[in-house]
């Protein structure tokens, strides 16, 4: 059932270039009607836009006289040939906060980035804020030198050179063909982390509005096209990486450069016409959960924190390479090490969990799961930290910033002796802190204000 129905004859509908901007929170539904004519209707050029958005969860279907949308957890804009779609984030201040909230996630040491030139900006989208970290992170790879690894290579030489490979060398012969076709190889930087680098650059040069930004883009374009082929990019490129000790410093400006080329599709650049609106859409429990993740593993001082630990308390036996049950607690905290030499995990040292939940409150299945996790790992407490947009971070008499949430609770299983603690954050208050000049020690005592030490 639609939940609300909008005029586009409304004042509130903004409009830009003769086209209303179609807005609607996630996870939500909106019937929006028109009362002129061929306003609110889709183009063929729109079907694969439909068709992209769909496998997103966003529905658009065309009515008698207009349009219903259905939303998922997905924020972003899309532009059609009639309209533009503007799904904004309900938990997270508006759609232009998701750009510092995306370049906190996926930027490594903030404080080294050139906040001058990318302080934000009213209308700075998301992507926008991608390709900024993206160019900075590029930047230093190429100070640094590019990565060069042995690749395999297969051409006709004019001397022999490396394997020859006699039935190609036959072909040449019978075609008067007088190189050598061999197999060798070459030491260098014409690889596929370099090649994706590459292509993400030229891509990233069409899609920024900011001049300095293209003017910094197209010098690192050409400071690496003449060592490095371009090639099309697609997603099961990134599935041939392996990182290792040589090339780990690629891990983050590999992660930016697949999530600016998943939201603006695997094209060909030479097909690409830039729009009005830069397409983008971002999966906000994801997202949510990483932000907790780089905050506690950037600035929570009193233990260690690791990243999803993927583990499989149910053993099949006979042993198959079916997983049974994983269990996936999105932050666990740990004193040294939280594996002995063979890969188990030291139980003794494992503290406490978190667990990111994209929700007002966490339902019935979120709080069994969460208790899930507290049996296997043997805590007491575990936390589940839900968004808001209430107010969480207030002043005290010593005008220092204190965390305050009226929202929270604690869940308490007696007869286990385990308890989960609900704790609310706004988003934009935590980016507030993390962008401006305050001391890591500051916002390591706020984060212990949330998920404080206890014996």
């Amino acid at each position: 059932m639609v939940r609300e129905t909008k005029k586009i004859s409304d004042k509130t509908i903004q409009w830009i270039q003769g086209k209303p901007i179609l807005e609607i929170p996630e996870h939500s539904e909106i019937r929006f009607e028109e009362e002129q004519e061929d306003v609110l209707v889709f183009t063929e050029s729109d079907k694969p836009i439909k068709e992209d958005l769909n496998s997103l969860g966003i529905k658009l279907v065309e009515t008698t006289n207009g349009i219903e949308i259905s939303t998922f957890y997905n924020a972003g804009v899309r532009e059609f040939s009639k309209f533009i779609l503007k799904v904004i984030p309900k938990k997270v201040g508006d759609i232009e906060s998701l750009g510092r909230m995306i370049a906190f996630c996926y930027m490594d040491k903030v404080k080294t980035f050139d906040l001058e030139n990318i302080r934000f900006q009213k209308g700075d989208g998301p992507l926008e804020w991608l390709i900024m970290a993206f160019v900075q992170l590029t930047q230093r790879l190429i100070r640094n030198g590019l990565y060069r690894k042995y690749v395999t290579i297969t051409d006709d030489v004019s001397y022999l050179k490396g394997k020859l490979l006699l039935k190609q060398q036959i072909q040449n012969t019978m075609k008067f063909n007088m190189k050598f076709h061999c197999e060798y190889d070459e030491f260098t930087s014409n690889n596929k982390e370099n090649q994706i680098i590459l292509h993400t650059l030229k891509k990233c040069l069409i899609l920024s509005r900011r001049s300095e930004l293209k003017t910094k883009t197209q010098k690192l374009i050409h400071q690496i096209d003449r060592q490095v082929e371009d090639k099309i990019i697609r997603m099961d490129d990134f599935k041939q990486i392996h990182y290792t000790r040589l090339n780990s410093r690629y891990r983050t400006p590999l992660v930016l450069s697949k999530l600016i080329l998943e939201h603006t599709g695997f094209k060909n650049i030479k097909e690409m016409k830039t729009d009005l609106i830069v397409p983008f859409f971002v999966n906000m429990p994801k997202l949510f959960e990483k932000f907790l993740e780089k905050m506690f593993q950037d600035y929570y001082s009193e233990w260690n924190v690791k990243k999803q630990d993927n583990r499989n308390p149910w053993i099949r036996e006979p042993e198959t390479e079916d997983k049974i049950g994983e269990i996936e607690p999105d932050l666990v905290f740990y004193k040294d090490s939280l594996e002995d030499v063979n890969g188990k995990l030291i139980r003794e040292n494992v503290e406490m969990i978190i667990d990111a939940k994209y929700m007002e409150e966490p339902k019935r299945d979120a709080r069994f799961q969460i208790a899930f996790y507290l049996h296997e790992y043997d805590v007491k407490r575990g936390f589940a930290i839900c968004p808001t947009l209430e107010q969480t971070l207030h002043r005290d008499s010593q005008n220092r910033i204190v965390y305050k949430d009226d929202e929270a609770y604690l869940l308490k299983d007696e007869y286990q002796n385990k308890e989960i603690a609900v704790r609310h954050i706004n988003v934009d208050e935590f980016l507030e802190i993390i962008f401006s000049d305050k001391s890591q020690d500051e916002i390591s005592r706020i984060l212990e204000e949330i998920v404080p030490i206890i014996p």
